[in-house]
């Protein structure tokens, strides 16, 4: 978990992001490196405090360098087989350190199968199905974990964790990044998905990252493929 960073540490971050996206040490593990998550209720408050506060965006929505509060990632994550494509849109320059406004504007270029979700309201989180893996995450008490609905009857896919938790309103685009497949039974899967939404307001035709989740129950899902740019 990355529960203090520094301010003066963000641009590091993403410079590193970046440095991989552009073909350098770990270049095949960016898509991995999205899927990091608000780690509970102290993110939480850290979200209230950049709402009530004079904030100014330092890095992309992908980014975890974003969020004000700490941030964790599932350790089954890095083991999932990666089913999308994902790089800097228009690449960096090899050996080229960004400078504080190519942080903040670094886009992610993400091809892959989409899903349109929505998120659960009253119980933030009902019967997810496949248990492939063992969560860190506290699925009753994490504050942003929610199930996410799809389908004409809004049926249970799986969970969501939303860097805002309630204050974005869906719906949402959910991208399959990676599939989780248990070992002994090739049968049983899941799809790591980060969870995405167009912000026309701030970004006209560009997405902007809300969250990521897990789909356990995808057999019926109407996926699109698509490339889409995320700020």
């Amino acid at each position: 978990m990355i529960a203090n960073v520094k301010a003066r540490d963000m641009r590091n971050s993403i410079s590193f992001c970046a440095g991989v996206a552009a073909g350098g040490p770990g270049s095949d593990m960016l898509a991995v490196n999205m899927m990091w998550r608000a780690d509970g209720n102290r993110a939480m408050e850290e979200v209230k405090l950049r709402e009530t506060t004079k904030w100014t965006r330092r890095a992309p929505s992908w980014s975890w360098a974003s969020l004000e509060g700490p941030v964790a990632w599932e350790p089954f994550v890095p083991e999932g087989r990666v089913e999308c494509c994902v790089e800097i849109e228009g690449g960096v320059p090899s050996g080229v350190m960004p400078d504080d406004q190519m942080v903040r504007e670094a886009r992610l270029l993400l091809r892959g199968l989409t899903v349109e979700v929505v998120r659960s309201s009253g119980e933030r989180l009902g019967n997810v199905g496949c248990d492939i893996h063992a969560y860190v995450i506290d699925f009753e008490e994490h504050s942003a974990c929610y199930a996410l609905l799809g389908g004409d009857v809004e049926e249970v896919l799986g969970w969501g964790v939303f860097d805002r938790g309630d204050r974005v309103a869906g719906p949402f685009m959910a991208v399959v990044v990676s599939r989780n497949v248990d070992e002994e039974d090739e049968q049983r899967q899941s799809l790591n998905v980060l969870l995405v939404k167009q912000n026309s307001a701030e970004f006209g035709d560009l997405y902007v990252r809300v969250g990521m989740g897990e789909l356990t129950k995808f057999v019926d899902c109407k996926f699109k493929e698509r490339e889409l740019i995320i700020a």
